[in-house]
């Protein structure tokens, strides 16, 4: 490490630790985190012995490997009011995820120079929607953490194993499926990659049979790692986890419609590229181009005599197969998603790692040209990436908090996205009207109606503003009504005094309408 990765590394941490800090009371209540935290309450009833009301539960199915801890979290801090609740567990979502940026550096620099493994960071966090998310979203933004780690730790197992790296990386996964069904990847990868290894690179060949008992440790501690961590498994391991895998795998719970390419499509109905589209039109420009050119790169060096090339090559194949198998299996299987890509968004990682080994191919070639050729691509890659940057830096600061709203110019203009995709499917921009309400309003008793939403939106609101609002579930009697233009996309204008609004794009992405 030069000396000044030695200054610069520790002080990005730092300062993105203290971003954090800062912001993280900012962000509203999402539609899901209620919910998420009645999974991890009905856990610890469980494991407490309080009742046994996991058994029957609804979503008994969902693993609470985060949610569990932040329930206990809760506990310990004596958490006394449903704000101080949500505003705990918003801070305990970063601090995770910033967990998780720590070992995708560790895990960036087991490949990639200190410099590029930094910049790797950068593109990881600076991703508008990754970075509003890791503040609420436990489920998929947990997921998104659990790989990294999890993925570091198979890099470190191939590279050496022995049996406490078998362990290690054993915990990892299981914690990983705990919290999410898809993290069940990490054990046909790990097995793809240990039979890789074994094959074409020597001294793994003639050390063979002592890794695979360490293979057979990872499975057998993976097993009996998930079934400790996973409270709802204690009573049929196997017969539960099956039920989890089927019910997850083809969510049949959800039966509603998502607004894709301006037509509202069941959930159960969308078409292939409903996935691609959505990481397509969400993702930094220059990210996904960065991406397709290491993908390029590795697949090129991949043709070109496999069995000398491959250890040169393992850690970009790791990466390609940690986004591209998941990938294909949700476009292959159909399998129901909804609310853009987030349920996809533990790929993500991949995507930057390809990334970076894109902006090193570009390097690479840059150094064999000369003269005009050099300052061509080094002014057409560098300002495709400066550029970018800037805008993504831009929409992260002009737009805060609602830097998950973020779409690339492939999505259009705001107001063409607002009729052909969703904007705000989680009601997180419903604190501000809330708030608005509440300053300028002095009625002691305040009923309102969310136009998309629920009662729970006011959870996030100080004890004193949240006693004075009464939710309603229709519009009659009413005070005021606020829309996301979810579902209920009606525009109210015409015929209501709208008093307050969020606008991005110079396009309305949350109302407030007066009644009397």
């Amino acid at each position: 490490m030069t000396s000044w990765t030695r200054v610069a590394v520790p002080l990005v941490f730092s300062l993105y630790l203290a971003l954090g800090l800062t912001i993280y009371s900012q962000y509203g209540l999402g539609w899901d985190e209620p919910q998420s935290r009645k999974n991890g309450l009905m856990a610890y009833d469980y494991v407490t012995g309080a009742n046994s009301e996991l058994l029957g539960y609804v979503d008994r199915d969902y693993g609470t490997a985060l949610e569990l801890p932040l329930v206990m979290a809760e506990r310990l801090f004596h958490c006394n009011s449903p704000q101080s609740i949500y505003l705990l567990r918003h801070l305990l979502t970063f601090l995770f995820f910033f967990a998780g940026v720590l070992a995708f550096y560790a895990l960036a620099r087991r490949r990639f120079s200190p410099g590029l493994a930094l910049g790797g960071v950068g593109l990881l966090i600076s991703s508008p929607r990754i970075f509003a998310d890791s503040f609420y979203n436990t489920k998929d933004i947990g997921l998104l953490g659990a790989m990294v780690i999890a993925v570091l730790t198979l890099d470190r197992f191939l590279a050496a194993p022995t049996w406490r790296r078998a362990a290690l990386h054993a915990l990892a996964c299981a914690f990983a499926i705990d919290l999410r069904m898809p993290g069940v990847i990490l054990i046909p990868l790990t097995i793809l990659f240990w039979l890789l290894d074994t094959r074409l690179i020597p001294a793994k060949r003639e050390a063979r049979w002592r890794s695979l008992r360490l293979l057979g440790l990872f499975l057998l501690l993976t097993v009996l790692f998930i079934a400790l961590l996973w409270p709802y498994l204690w009573s049929d391991v196997f017969g539960h986890f099956v039920e989890s895998y089927r019910n997850l795998s083809h969510f049949a719970r959800w039966d509603d419609t998502v607004l894709y390419l301006g037509r509202e499509v069941h959930a159960h109905e969308l078409p292939w590229h409903y996935p691609l589209v959505w990481i397509a039109i969400t993702t930094p420009l220059a990210y996904l181009t960065l991406a397709l050119v290491g993908v390029g790169r590795t697949v090129f060096r991949l043709v070109h005599r496999l069995p000398d090339r491959y250890q040169a090559i393992r850690f970009e194949l790791i990466a390609m197969a940690w986004f591209l198998i998941p990938l294909a299996a949700v476009v292959l299987g159909r399998a129901v998603l909804y609310d853009g890509w987030r349920q996809l968004y533990f790929i993500y990682p991949a995507l930057v790692l390809l990334a970076l080994s894109g902006i090193e191919a570009l390097w690479l070639l840059g150094a064999r040209l000369a003269g005009r050729k050099r300052i061509t691509l080094a002014v057409a890659a560098g300002g495709l990436l400066l550029s970018n940057i800037a805008t993504v830096t831009y929409f992260l600061i002009r737009h805060h908090p609602y830097q998950n709203l973020y779409f690339n110019p492939l999505a259009g203009d705001m107001q063409q996205v607002k009729a052909r995709f969703d904007m705000d499917y989680w009601g997180l921009t419903f604190r501000e009207g809330l708030e608005y309400i509440a300053r300028t309003d002095p009625a002691q008793e305040i009923p309102v109606f969310f136009a998309y939403g629920g009662k729970d939106t006011i959870d996030i609101l100080s004890p004193s503003d949240r006693a004075r609002f009464r939710p309603l579930g229709e519009v009659q009697g009413a005070k005021y009504i606020l829309t996301n233009y979810r579902w209920a996309s009606e525009d109210y204008d015409a015929v209501l005094n709208k008093i307050y609004e969020i606008t991005i794009g110079g396009t309305a992405v949350m109302a407030v309408y007066q009644l009397y």
